[in-house]
Order: structure tokens, then sequence, then C-alpha cells
């Protein structure tokens, strides 16, 4: 029997085992990319479920939060609807305004001390 050209030195059949050793292996590692895949999915899963669970236990936070928007919403919209120059109206809009934009700064500063 003669030398395999790509195992040289070595008789046919101990070529052929390495062959399918390095085979098997190469199943392998298509099997590990298959659970690398399967661990990212978990991992995008369990990131979801804590996003989920932080957002439930600052729900107020949030709510307080959008509530706030609304209201400087509102009092924005009002302010761009006087076309009077009562100075009354005028005070009453200003002071939605600034009561508004606190409750946005106050829901800010509770959002980023959630980082």
């Amino acid at each position: 029997m003669g030398f395999h050209p790509v195992c040289t030195g070595v008789r046919p059949t101990a070529c052929d085992a390495e062959i399918s050793v390095a085979e098997n292996r190469l199943k392998e590692i298509t099997s590990d990319s298959e659970a690398i895949e399967v661990m990212q999915g978990l991992a995008k899963t369990v990131g979801e479920l804590q996003a989920r669970k932080r957002l439930s236990e600052n729900i107020t936070l949030v709510t307080d939060h959008l509530e706030a928007l609304k209201l400087s919403i509102s009092a924005s919209h009002a302010a761009g609807k006087i076309t009077t120059n009562a100075i009354s109206l005028k005070r009453r809009a200003t002071e939605h305004l600034r009561h508004g934009k606190t409750l946005r700064e106050q829901s800010k500063t509770n959002l980023s001390n959630l980082d």
C-alpha cells in the first residue's frame, strides 16, 4: 500500500481515521454554533424580562413622567392659543407652563436616578 498525498508518511487507514476525527470535530463545531444561537436568544429573552421587571418596579415614576408631559403639552397649547393681552390670562398660562416644566424636570430626575 502507498502513502496518502495529504498525510505524508501515514498509511491510508490512519489518514482515514484522522479525517474521520476532523469531520466529527466539524460536526461538533456546527452543533456549538447552534447552541450559541440558542444562548443568544435566551440572553435576549432574559434582557427583555429584566426590562419588564424594572418597568413594573418603577411604573409609578413612568406614569408620573407621562402625566407631566401631557400637562406640559396642554399648557403649551393653551399658551399658544392666547391672543389677548390680559395680564391675568398670561399669568395663568405662565404658571401652568412653569408647573409643567417643574413636573417634567422632577420626572426626568426620577427616571435618571433609576440608572
